[in-house]
């Protein structure tokens, strides 16, 4: 099995003004923004490998050298399925019906097993000769038009009455929106549409843009904290030092955050 992601993330989970008021850095100071910035890159690979999760919406490709009874998908939490290639016994690449296969996304690792009364096509067996394409993150990042009330999710699709959260990363949400509460799908088009405090109700009257990332989902907070204890020790010490005699390593919390959400690597 392998994996690539062919679509990273439209945001990092930790935005630079959190990260600057975390390391206390007057948002004015922007000499360190470009330095801060990867920092924050390279603590979300960090927590990513760490805990062998996906946290804002990336679409990956994992193969697999055959089809077997269930197809075990890396990096969750795992959104969607977009489809599935497979190489048949002609060396054609062929796309496969969706009415084969079902995708428990419920499940983590995310599963793709056969569906009711079907069978697997009959396909080479070779490297790389199942290619199933899934979207996984615990976040889709969003923005809000404050005249037609109207959200644009990046990342993934909505259906109607879905039922969403939204969050935000330094700074506040859209006006109209609030954290911790429970809003209703409504109007679908693509990926925008509007929301309700309950299902079936009024558009909510989004009156200003925000600031910071906007986010619909929640990404756990103790991967979060972690990542700025990564930042803040990396930006404090940026090459190896000597601490009472001892050399200077990432705070211990950070293992202890992120073990919390660590889930076994799939293979």
């Amino acid at each position: 099995m392998a994996t690539v992601v062919t679509v990273q993330p439209k945001a990092e989970p930790v935005h630079l003004d959190e990260a600057k008021k975390h390391l206390r850095l007057e948002t004015s100071f922007t000499d360190d923004d470009a330095y801060v910035t990867s920092l924050i890159v390279a603590a979300r690979v960090y927590a990513e490998q760490y805990t062998n999760r996906k946290f804002v919406d990336q679409t990956i490709k994992t193969t697999f050298e055959e089809f077997d009874c269930e197809l075990r998908l890396p990096a969750p939490p795992t959104v969607s399925v977009s489809g599935i290639t497979y190489v048949d016994s002609n060396g054609t690449r062929q796309t496969l019906a969706t009415s084969v296969y079902a995708a428990d996304a419920l499940a983590e690792p995310a599963v793709v097993r056969l569906a009711y009364n079907q069978t697997w096509p009959i396909y080479r067996e070779e490297a790389n000769c199942v290619q199933v394409t899934h979207v996984n993150g615990y976040a889709s990042v969003f923005t809000a038009n404050a005249t037609t009330d109207v959200i644009t999710a990046y990342g993934r699709t909505y259906t109607l009455n879905d039922v969403i959260r939204f969050t935000n990363s330094g700074g506040a949400l859209p006006a109209g929106l609030s954290t911790a509460t429970d809003y209703y799908v409504l109007t679908v088009t693509n990926n925008t549409f509007q929301v309700s405090t309950s299902q079936g109700g009024a558009a909510v009257d989004i009156t200003g843009a925000g600031t910071g990332t906007h986010f619909i989902g929640e990404i756990p907070q103790g991967i979060k904290h972690a990542m700025l204890l990564l930042i803040g020790h990396w930006y404090e010490h940026r090459e190896g030092v000597v601490d009472a005699g001892s050399l200077s390593e990432a705070p211990v919390a950070v293992d202890a955050l992120l073990w919390m959400n660590r889930i076994a690597e799939v293979s």
